[in-house]
């Protein structure tokens, strides 16, 4: 599934009880922005922008932030 809007960087697998956990690491084109893919069982679960909000303030991450994020999930240690 290619999308000229965003270019692919790394997957994550889960193991053992996570299996069926993938993540997969892109960068917006049009943004610049990270984005992560969450997939459980082949199925989209949400695409999420590598970015925290506290009040006014938005601070986007980097692509090291977003491979944390994708491994975390695999790993189980979120959703």
């Amino acid at each position: 599934m290619a999308n000229k809007d965003r270019t692919f960087y790394s997957k994550h697998m889960g193991v053992g009880e996570y299996e069926d956990r993938t993540a997969a690491v892109f960068k917006n084109n049009e943004t610049g922005h990270w984005e992560v893919d969450y997939w459980l069982a082949d199925k989209l679960v949400e695409t999420a922008t590598m970015k925290t909000e506290q009040g006014d303030e938005v601070v986007f991450h980097n692509e090291t932030y977003a491979d944390n994020s994708a491994e975390n999930y695999c790993l189980g240690y979120m959703r």
